[in-house]
């Protein structure tokens, strides 16, 4: 059973409660990827290596344009 809200109730193992687990989505997934890329470009920057800098920011862009085109899908989904 998937629930609007974005979790599926599941009963822990552990307390035999039921608990709240995520879906992951593709927006979710693009963002954390930004982040990552971010914190490489940052890291790339200290360490002097501007070619590599440059590409990790190119890649930055395509990962923005890539979570822009999510947001605008779940929007149209929403609409529907």
């Amino acid at each position: 059973m998937i629930c609007v809200h974005g979790w599926t109730p599941e009963k822990s193992k552990r307390t035999g409660q039921q608990e709240k687990k995520q879906i992951v989505t593709r927006a979710d997934e693009l963002k954390e990827l930004a982040i990552n890329i971010e914190t490489a470009i940052q890291q790339a920057r200290r360490l002097n290596l501007p070619t590599s800098a440059y590409i990790l920011s190119m890649v930055s862009l395509e990962v923005s344009q890539a979570l822009k085109a999510a947001a605008g899908d779940t929007e149209e989904d929403a609409a529907r």
